[in-house]
C-alpha cells in the first residue's frame, strides 16, 4: 500500500474514530494525527515543499483555529494537501471514495452487529404519529447523510458525466436512506445535486455565475444572518422549515462578532457561521479568501470546473449543518490542494507560458 493511499484512508478514519468514541480528542484520532505529522516531517526532511510561504502562513492559521476550537480537524485539510503534492488529482478523488464507501459500509455494519452504538432518534409528524429516524451508528441521522453526500460529490468527479440511468440508481439510494434517516437537509441538497450537477458544467461562461459562484462563502453568510434576524425570533414556517436551526442562529447573531470569537452553549448548524460566530472574524475573513480563491482558479480551466460545482453545493448544505469536515467532504481539500498540488499548479504554469507565447508571437507579427 502506498503512502498516500494510507494517508487518505486514515484521514477518513479519522472523523470515524470521533463518532465510533463520542470524542473529539481521543487516541485513535491522536494516533492518526501523529502518523500523518510524522509523514510530513519526512516530506520535509526529503525534498522541499511547494509554496513554503503559504503552508508557513496556513500553519500558523490551523494552529491557531485548532486551539480555539479544541478540534484537530482544522489542521488535517493542510497536513494531508502537503503529503498530496505529488499525486495526480483523479487517483486523490478515487482513492477518497473507496476509503468512504468502506468506512461507510463497516460503520452501518457495526452498528447492526452491535460493536458500535446504534441510538435511533423519535419525531412526530404533523398528525402526531412517532417516526423513528436511524442514526445507524452516526450518532445523528443528518451526519449519516453528510458521509452519503461525501461518497456522492467524489463519485461525481470521477465522471466525466453522470449517464440517466445512474441518476435513477442514485436517486433510489438516496431515497432509501432518507426514509431511514428522514433528513431533509441532506436528502434536498443531495437530490438537487443529482440533477443538476452536470448542467452547470458551462455556467462558469456568465460572468454574473462567476462573481456568485467566487463570493459564494460571503453569500451564503449574508443569507444565513438574513434568515436568522428575519425568522429566528419566533416560530413560523420558514423556521420550522429549516428545524428551528433560525432560533440558534439568532442567538450568535445578536451577541455580535468578535475577534477571537464567541462560544455560546447553544447548537450553532451554520458552517459559515460558525466559523464567524465561534472562530472570530480573521478566521472567517482566511477561509472565506481561501474559498475565493479556490473557486476562482478552479473556474479558469473546465477540466476543474467540477470541483466548483461540489464546492457551491457543499456550501448550499453548509447552511444548516457546521459539521463538514475533510473526512466526510473533500471540498476542504481542495481549498488547501490549489497551494500545494503539482498538478493543480503545473495547469496554472501551462496557461501562463501559454499566454507568454502568444504574447510573444503577437509581437513579432
Amino acid at each position: 500500500m502506498k503512502v498516500n493511499t494510507l494517508i487518505i484512508f486514515l484521514t477518513v478514519l479519522f472523523k470515524y474514530s470521533q463518532l465510533y468514541i463520542g470524542s473529539t480528542i481521543n487516541i485513535v484520532s491522536i494516533i492518526i494525527l501523529g502518523i500523518i505529522v510524522i509523514n510530513i516531517i519526512a516530506t520535509i526532511k526529503n525534498k522541499k515543499i511547494e509554496n513554503a510561504k503559504v503552508f508557513t502562513i496556513l500553519s500558523i492559521v490551523s494552529i491557531g483555529v485548532m486551539i480555539i476550537t479544541k478540534d484537530p480537524n482544522y489542521i488535517l485539510p493542510l497536513l494531508v494537501a502537503i503529503t498530496l503534492q505529488n499525486e495526480k488529482m483523479d487517483n486523490v478523488v478515487k482513492k477518497f471514495l473507496i476509503s468512504s464507501i468502506i468506512m461507510f459500509i463497516v460503520t452501518i455494519v457495526m452498528s447492526q452487529l452491535g460493536i458500535i452504538e446504534n441510538e435511533n432518534w423519535y419525531k412526530k409528524d404533523e398528525k402526531n404519529n412517532i417516526l423513528i429516524r436511524y442514526t445507524l451508528g452516526f450518532g445523528n441521522p443528518n451526519t449519516l447523510f453528510l458521509f452519503i453526500f461525501g461518497i456522492l460529490i467524489n463519485y461525481y468527479l470521477l465522471r466525466k458525466k453522470i449517464t440517466w440511468i445512474e441518476k435513477i440508481i442514485l436517486l433510489c439510494i438516496i431515497i432509501i436512506f432518507y426514509n431511514l434517516t428522514l433528513c431533509r437537509t441532506g436528502f434536498i441538497i443531495a437530490i438537487l445535486f443529482i440533477i443538476f450537477a452536470d448542467t452547470l458544467k458551462n455556467a462558469n461562461k456568465n460572468k454574473v455565475i462567476q462573481w456568485l459562484t467566487k463570493n459564494a462563502f460571503l453569500i451564503f453568510t449574508i443569507i444565513s444572518i438574513i434568515v436568522a434576524m428575519e425568522f429566528g425570533k419566533n416560530n413560523n414556517s420558514i423556521e420550522n422549515l429549516l428545524s428551528h436551526r433560525p432560533i440558534y442562529w439568532y442567538q450568535y447573531v445578536k451577541n455580535g462578532i468578535s475577534i477571537i470569537g464567541n462560544d455560546l452553549p447553544i447548537v450553532l448548524d451554520n458552517y459559515m457561521l460558525n466559523i464567524l460566530y465561534k472562530q472570530g472574524i480573521i478566521i472567517y475573513v482566511i477561509y472565506m479568501y481561501m474559498f475565493y480563491n479556490a473557486i476562482r482558479k478552479y473556474n479558469k480551466n473546465e477540466i476543474y470546473y467540477k470541483y466548483t460545482v461540489v464546492m457551491i453545493f457543499t456550501l448550499m448544505y453548509g447552511i444548516s449543518e457546521a459539521a463538514i469536515n475533510i473526512s466526510n467532504n473533500i471540498s476542504i481539500l481542495l481549498i488547501f490542494l490549489i497551494y500545494f498540488n503539482n498538478e493543480l499548479r503545473e495547469k496554472k504554469d501551462e496557461k501562463n507560458e501559454e499566454n507568454i507565447i502568444c504574447n510573444k508571437q503577437t509581437i513579432f507579427l
